[in-house]
């Protein structure tokens, strides 16, 4: 049987402004959903985040 040991989202965002970036991260940090940033710059961020509740490897 299949078993998902873990699971997440690889995303480019693009914001309008720089503070909408950190607003996003709070956000997140709120919904307690982990993450985990790949690439940060002024208005674009890439970043790992939790799929469904699934385990996110801090590595991989």
């Amino acid at each position: 049987m299949k078993h998902i040991a873990a699971a997440w989202i690889e995303q480019v965002l693009t914001f309008d402004d720089p503070q909408e970036v950190q607003q996003y991260l709070d956000e997140l940090d709120s919904k307690k959903i982990q993450y985990s940033v790949i690439k940060r710059e002024m208005l674009l961020l890439r970043i790992r985040k939790q799929y469904n509740k699934n385990k996110l490897l801090k590595k991989g």
